[in-house]
């Protein structure tokens, strides 16, 4: 646990670089104030494609995320047949499953969905599914992405996007 220095406000944003070598969810402890991240004062703020880390490891990010304005932005480009395309090696019903436990305790989410020609017909049926899974927030984002190659850990074409 990192100790920093208390100001009058502070936002720490997390990555999932972070999240690969780390065991422990992002927390922070405030000299002289151990708590006031959850009284406002401090806001922390996670982005992740949900591809790392145990459903426990989210249940208890949740149930500590608990500040007015903590959150996380989960960035899911797809649903179960299209997200692994732009998001390799994150598999779907573990990308649900560890949502469900963030937001089922107590996490505020938005589901950030970046667009390509290969899920622009989903948008509708993934905002509806953020809904009924309780994301605070559901947005996209077209920056024209829609044709370049995905490429393997060793280099190598896998597909393209389009």
């Amino acid at each position: 646990m990192s100790k920093i220095p208390f100001e009058k406000s502070l936002k720490c944003s997390i990555i999932d670089k972070y999240l690969k070598n780390s065991e422990n969810p992002p927390l922070v402890k405030f000299e002289n104030h151990p708590t006031s991240h959850k009284n406002n004062k401090i806001t922390i703020g996670l982005n992740s494609n949900g591809g790392l880390k145990t459903k426990e490891w989210w249940t208890r990010l949740g149930k500590e995320l608990q500040g007015h304005l903590d959150y996380c932005v989960f960035s899911i480009d797809g649903l179960e047949d299209t997200n692994h395309l732009y998001r390799q090696d994150v598999e779907w019903a573990k990308v649900m499953e560890r949502v469900k436990a963030f937001l089922d305790n107590g996490g505020k989410g938005t589901w950030k969905w970046v667009i390509f020609k290969h899920n622009v017909e989903q948008v509708e049926q993934a905002r509806k599914i953020s809904e009924e899974l309780g994301f605070k927030h559901f947005i996209t984002e077209d920056h024209g992405r829609n044709y370049f190659p995905a490429l393997t850990k060793d280099g190598k074409v896998s597909h393209w996007i389009l």
